[in-house]
């Protein structure tokens, strides 16, 4: 009977398997090939259906445009501006947010922006690790940082949240998160030997590590506990923060799911599968029916003929009709293709990449169909990065929490225009103009222009390089 750490919310069955297969859709390869995702058809028995799966292979759109996305959020970083306290320790802390020495631009491109793109969501763990037991007090921030306790950032699968509750703004009054034991680093851990015992094990010695593999965190606004799968309390402790230091980031927010994200791939992944489907369809087409049939009359008494490029076939002289070849249809394989073709075109309409992949819509104008698609790239771009750039602030506050900084919250800005024009073209254009020497007070305009848009700097750096384009 499971206990009240295995229990998990109403619809947490129904969301892991989408996000099970969305994320198969964005990884590909063999999981994927060797998953439910090739359907039989009514005129295959198992066996041809088993061949067919051998032979399959998976266009990965999925990724594409995934990838296509958090390229262009992070194209260029340095553009993204962050400003945290006077002493620098919160600048500190985005050098390495993870503990393994990832900074914020390279955790936020590779480890949450795509996760929260493929599952709609993901949740950021904001924690803070214990001194050790026995050891003493530490009194100031230098002996904490002196032995590596700061808080740091962990990405939770949405699979491994368990259950949660919401209050009436929707922040997190409880979360549950299941995690693997630290324990399983013994190698010896089944077999009653400690890895501190290089002999024969001791039958009295106590097994330090429990036989569940995997524990249970649950978090409150102001302690969190950890279970084993038996329910066994194995350590707790206040926190005090005020809060549950567990962020949300969200592709788009669900309208229909309090509390829930609509992965990039909703719509997406399953027009891919179908495109797998018609690719194999088509691939059992050309297998099957690729070779010309050759038709020939039967001659009286001739049981057996090999035919060859080395030898000759004879036919009676007076045969109504020769021997002749039977051409398989290639509409089938045609339609198949020409399906496999729309459903693409589909895909990047759907990811609004059309225009900025060279795939517009014959029927559309080209030049106004452009347009349009560019501006819906840009919003969309938009709407992911104030996602993150929100979920980055909430990041700061609380770091600011476990600092002891409470009311601190740092200025994040992301960008809020990613026009696939280049701002590399813009400066272009402006060093340009400036080469042309038009007047002086043009000139010192268009630097301010240049230096204020090109760079994000802290107001006081700013003011300071204005001053000298001023006085030059």
């Amino acid at each position: 009977m499971e206990g009240f750490v295995q229990r998990t919310y109403a619809m947490y069955e129904e969301f892991c398997r989408w996000w099970t297969f969305y994320l198969d859709s964005y990884e590909g390869g063999e999981d994927y090939l060797r998953a439910n995702y090739l359907f039989r058809h009514v005129k295959e028995d198992e066996g041809d259906f088993r061949d067919r799966v051998q032979r399959s292979y998976y266009y990965n759109f999925c990724r594409t445009v995934v990838d296509t996305y958090v390229a262009h959020i992070f194209r260029k970083a340095n553009s993204i501006y962050r400003r945290g306290d006077e002493e620098g320790e919160y600048e500190r802390f985005l050098s390495d947010v993870d503990a393994r020495g990832n900074g914020i631009n390279t955790f936020m491109r590779e480890q949450v922006a795509p996760v929260a793109q493929i599952f709609g969501q993901v949740l950021v763990v904001v924690d803070k690790p214990l001194a050790e037991r026995g050891s003493k007090p530490l009194n100031s921030k230098a002996e904490e940082r002196e032995k590596g306790i700061r808080p740091y950032l962990v990405v939770v699968d949405p699979r491994d949240v368990m259950d949660f509750r919401l209050d009436s703004r929707g922040n997190f009054l409880w979360v549950r998160i299941r995690e693997p034991r630290e324990e399983r680093a013994d190698p010896f851990y089944d077999c009653g030997l400690r890895i501190a015992d290089c002999g024969i094990p001791d039958p009295k010695s106590e097994i330090s590590n429990p036989k569940s593999e995997m524990a249970y965190r649950t978090w409150t606004r102001e302690r969190w506990f950890l279970h084993d799968d038996d329910c066994v309390l194995l350590a707790t402790d206040e926190h005090n923060l005020g809060r549950v230091p567990v962020v949300r980031v969200f592709n788009v927010e669900s309208r229909k799911y309090a509390g829930f994200g609509v992965s990039a791939l909703s719509d997406i992944s399953p027009i891919n599968r179908s495109i797998y489907n018609w690719c194999s369809l088509n691939d059992e087409f050309l297998y099957r029916q690729c070779f010309n049939i050759l038709a020939m009359p039967e001659a009286p008494g001739v049981k057996r003929r090999k035919i060859g490029a080395g030898n000759a076939l004879t036919y009676p002289i007076d045969a109504a009709r020769p021997p002749h070849y039977i051409y398989p249809p290639v509409e089938p394989g045609e339609y198949l293709l020409k399906n496999i073709d729309a459903a693409i075109r589909q895909i990047y309409r759907l990811a609004v990449l059309g225009a900025a992949w060279g795939l517009d819509r014959p029927d559309r104008a080209s030049g106004i169909a452009k347009v349009y698609d560019l501006y819906q790239t840009n919003q969309n771009l938009i709407k992911k990065a104030k996602n993150l750039e929100q979920a980055e602030t909430e990041i700061g506050v609380i770091w600011g929490l476990w600092e002891g900084k409470k009311g601190f919250k740092p200025t994040v800005e992301y960008p809020v225009d990613f026009k696939i024009s280049d701002v590399a073209e813009d400066l272009k254009n402006d060093f340009s103009v400036l080469r042309m020497n038009i007047s002086e007070s043009f000139d010192k305009a268009l630097k301010k222009r240049v230096a204020t848009r090109y760079m994000k700097l802290p107001p006081k750096e700013l003011k300071q390089v204005l001053g000298e384009i001023e006085s030059a």
